[in-house]
């Protein structure tokens, strides 16, 4: 068996595999006499008035069992329980090769200096910030470093961001180019790109969580060689847009958690920490340190929430027990700080101004046929066929589009023609919708991201987009432009459809709405009014997305904050159709 010791002027850290007898002789002899911790089930730390005492039990079971002391002298910080080698904060922390970085701003070394700093820290920045740039000088400050933590960096990040990823690191840092893989293609492909020489892996989260990938990862970063002899491999791993592993259930959150557990570094990377609610920060603080919010999701759930009916919706507690919730959302709002750091654009860029314009259709009688139908038999999954209907009748088997694309026909020529933008997004959440928009604006040689749409065919649609100046306008699904995207070419957006997921709608402005950008912006919400204006679907989900922005920049939002969810929809729309119904029948 082999003991670490280590020790500098404040503590005591003792590294060893679990063993019975040493654990009950440090219980018998230092029992009630300081506190210790337990670090990640390998470390315990004492303070170092205690050393004559552990000395003793170290001497009283060296006799009775085989074992090895090593002896070192460390500087050992207590941030996230973790040992740091001698003269690391004086190395890491006042890196010269981070003030070497004359490409990045005041508040990105910041940033990097932080995640350099830490092994376990969560970069929270607003959109637009460069959190990119931020991740990778940190991880190739600690790679340079002789006092550097780790060896390999594995980026793992969503689809959409992969290749922006590798665009800055070929910009900004081309020495590890080479060093780099880029895991895509086939899976024979992908396969030999993971078992390759490489220092820096970025992978997609479709393929992290595939298990032929993952355990070929897994394999090659274990067999690395530990430098200090601690209990974590040397290689760290960076999850870029960490939110998506927001539900605990998720194969992304179990695949997360196995490598997180062996990695020396575990940097978290978003903009939006927090989409829905208070609960979305658990697993993101768990796969840093499972001590922050405690080991089980439910119980921290339990301590915070009052369970709905439905378990994907949560309420808050009633009236009386308002007081305990405030207060815990400030003691949780105080844990997120401790391990992260957020900082907003309007603090550090100065953007020009950005307003939201809504603009009025009327619907075709087909469309007012159907949504009545709807209304009078109004159920849950009755939303989703009403936002149809509002965007395009023909996607419930009817014979035309509807008012919106009238209105849409005369409106795109207008701003191009008139107003002068030079490039128009149009954002629609409906594959059906594309082909209609291809065929009738082909004069403005648009371009289209959306699901379908390969990876080649995405690159050659933005780099079309971006160059060609013929090309004004692209067609795009939100989702498929709210994470890894410069839009700056832009300063004109249409929603012509919105869906319940207000959040991605707000990652999707930021794709033109960042650093970059220099021109006034405009954003349309396109909106079908039928003649209750209160029961028009449109008008409820831009109403809440409005009103609800000036939150966005919150870490913790209240009740009243968040964006509505599916069931309040349901809700208002039926309790105002009620109230319809009663004053027409007076």
């Amino acid at each position: 068996m082999r003991i670490n010791y280590y020790y500098d002027d404040n503590y005591i850290a003792l590294q060893f595999s679990y063993n019975k007898k040493l654990l009950d002789l440090i219980k018998r002899f230092i029992k009630g006499k300081f506190r210790f911790w337990y670090a990640r089930r390998k470390m315990w730390v004492f303070p170092i008035e205690l050393k004559r005492q552990i000395e003793n039990v170290l001497n009283i079971f060296v006799l009775g069992n085989k074992c090895i002391i090593n002896k070192e002298r460390h500087t050992i910080f207590l941030k996230n329980d973790y040992i740091y080698p001698k003269n690391y904060n004086e190395y890491i922390y006042n890196s010269e090769f981070l003030k070497s970085l004359t490409f990045l701003t005041k508040e990105q070394k910041e940033g990097a200096t932080y995640l350099s700093s830490n092994l376990r820290f969560a970069l929270f920045d607003d959109t637009g910030l460069g959190k990119t740039l931020q991740f990778l000088s940190a991880g190739i400050n600690q790679m340079q470093n002789k006092y550097g933590m780790f060896e390999k960096l594995i980026i793992v990040c969503p689809w959409s961001a992969r290749q922006s990823i590798f665009d800055d690191l070929s910009n900004f840092f081309p020495s590890y180019v080479n060093r780099t893989c880029v895991v895509k293609g086939n899976q024979e492909e992908k396969i030999k790109q993971i078992l390759s020489d490489w220092d820096i892996l970025i992978i997609t989260y479709e393929n992290f969580i595939r298990e032929v990938y993952s355990d070929l990862i897994y394999e090659k970063v274990i067999k690395l060689k530990r430098k200090d002899n601690l209990d974590k491999q040397p290689f760290a791993i960076i999850f870029d847009e960490s939110h998506r592993m927001k539900n605990p259930q998720s194969m992304k959150f179990k695949v997360a958690c196995r490598f997180c557990k062996i990695a020396k570094v575990v940097w978290l990377s978003t903009g939006t920490p927090i989409t829905n609610g208070l609960e979305d920060i658990w697993t993101q603080a768990y796969l840093l340190d499972d001590r922050i919010f405690g080991e089980d999701y439910f119980e921290f759930l339990f301590r915070n929430f009052k369970m709905g009916s439905d378990f994907s919706f949560y309420d808050f507690a009633k009236e009386d027990k308002k007081k305990r919730i405030v207060l815990n959302e400030k003691k949780i709002k105080e844990k997120i700080e401790s391990f992260s750091i957020r900082r907003l654009k309007k603090d550090f860029i100065e953007l020009p101004s950005k307003s939201h314009v809504i603009k009025y259709c009327k619907p075709s009688k087909e469309q007012i046929k159907i949504n009545e139908k709807l209304l009078n038999n109004f159920e849950p999954g009755d939303l989703m066929k009403l936002i149809q209907n509002s965007s395009n009748s023909k996607l419930l088997n009817g014979k035309e589009m509807g008012g919106k694309f009238d209105y849409l026909k005369e409106f795109l020529p207008f701003l191009i023609n008139e107003k002068g933008y030079k490039k128009i997004i149009l954002f629609t959440n409906f594959v059906n919708n594309f082909p209609m928009f291809m065929e009738r604006f082909k004069n403005y040689n648009p371009v289209c991201v959306y699901g379908k749409v390969t990876d080649k065919e995405r690159e050659k649609a933005i780099k079309a987009f971006k160059e060609k100046e013929d090309c004004k306008l692209l067609i795009a699904n939100p989702k498929s432009c709210q994470e890894g995207m410069n839009l700056t070419i832009s300063n004109c957006i249409i929603y012509y459809d919105k869906t319940f997921e207000q959040n991605v709608i707000m990652q999707s402005q930021d794709r033109f709405y960042r650093r970059g950008q220099d021109k006034e912006c405009i954003i349309y919400h396109l909106t079908t009014l039928f003649e209750d204006k209160d029961t028009s679907i449109d008008c409820v989900i831009n109403m809440d997305l409005l009103n609800k922005m000036k939150h966005k920049e919150e870490y913790i939002s209240g009740a009243e904050n968040t964006f509505l969810t599916k069931k309040q929809i349901y809700d208002i729309i039926k309790e105002r159709r009620d109230k319809s119904c009663k004053t027409k029948k007076k």
